[in-house]
């Protein structure tokens, strides 16, 4: 095909994507009128049409977003953050059957089965779904969730562990398993909960360079849903929840906002509320993506073999939810040791 030909079947299917992002994400009305003087995603005074929505998407601009001490620091990374997310993982089960594997091996000789054995039940209980469901369960049941309409105050905090950065060979930002934050903070704001979105985070991932930070591309997203720049706020460098909450802090205070609606994932909540109330704000929980439903629930508790084999055998899945309940856990541990909550 010629040049001009591959621009044309370019431009149509162009046309075609604007045309289903517009019927799929019809234009928001605006509840609120923004602060005046916030730190905000371009200028508020640029309407963005739909192509230039789609196309610079990821469109960032940095001039006193990410200004802050932790923004300005130029030594390296701390070895305190390293060792947060080192050694956690020799404590999961995947990391703890590793290690007792390794034990064995060097022991051979010297009660090597008993090793083996250990790895073994960290795999088969860490991997179980009554395990999973059981550690899962007892944090998302200490966040309870609200109807919309009932949540009020002055701002949305929306924490970043949803998304995917813009990250070739991707072509935008990305929702991962989280990422219901992000579309709940814009249904909380369309219901009228709150005038301003506030999207917090940086980047938690040791060793990565040249990665834009989180809130950029959930403030991509959102404005992609209908969520005008001028009620979005950014904090771009936290690295952890007790980050998110101190330099959401900074920007709030300058606003003189106290009160606000959390978005986060329902196993992070109880860890967050504490984090963020440390910091003097008043805190409403909104949270969202739950994992054990009723319906999950109820699955587990039937008297059937395949259910009973299938909640029993060790599943990758279930080895991910018993991992993250007990990153809560000794993330509160260590959190509380620290001061922080």
């Amino acid at each position: 095909m010629s040049a001009r030909g591959d621009a044309t079947v370019g431009r149509v299917h162009q046309n075609q994507y604007e045309k289903g992002a517009q019927f799929m994400m019809p234009q928001a009305t605006v509840p609120h009128e923004a602060t005046q003087g916030s730190t905000r995603w371009g200028t508020p005074k640029r309407r963005r049409n739909e192509k230039d929505a789609l196309v610079g998407l990821t469109r960032w601009t940095t001039t006193d977003t990410f200004q802050s001490p932790i923004a300005n620091r130029q030594s390296p990374i701390a070895l305190d953050f390293i060792l947060s997310k080192l050694l956690p993982q020799l404590v999961y089960p995947l990391g703890l059957a590793g290690v007792l594997l390794g034990v064995a091996f060097w022991r051979a000789k010297q009660g090597g089965r008993l090793w083996i054995g250990l790895a073994l039940a960290a795999l088969l209980l860490g991997g179980n779904r009554y395990v999973a469901y059981g550690l899962t369960s007892s944090l998302e049941d200490r966040a309870v969730a609200l109807r919309a309409d009932s949540l009020a105050a002055d701002a949305i905090v929306v924490l970043g562990g949803g998304t995917q950065p813009l990250d070739p060979p991707r072509q935008t930002p990305e929702v991962s398993d989280g990422g219901d934050r992000v579309l709940y903070a814009a249904y909380l704001w369309r219901a009228g909960a709150a005038p301003l979105v506030v999207v917090s985070g940086g980047g938690g991932l040791l060793g990565a360079q040249g990665v834009s930070p989180e809130a950029e591309g959930m403030g991509a997203l959102l404005r992609f849903v209908g969520v005008p720049d001028s009620v979005l706020v950014a904090e771009g460098t936290s690295r952890n929840t007790y980050e998110n909450a101190v330099e959401t802090k900074r920007l709030l205070d300058a606003r003189g906002i106290s009160e606000i609606l959390l978005v986060t994932s329902a196993f992070h909540m109880p860890r967050a509320v504490r984090v963020f109330e440390a910091q003097g704000f008043t805190v409403r929980a909104a949270p969202t993506d739950f994992v054990v439903t009723d319906a999950e629930q109820a699955r587990t508790r039937q008297l059937r073999l395949d259910v009973q084999l299938q909640n029993l055998l060790p599943d990758a899945e279930m080895l991910h939810l018993t991992t993250r309940a007990l990153k809560e856990y000794i993330g509160t541990v260590v959190y509380r040791l620290r001061g922080w909550i």
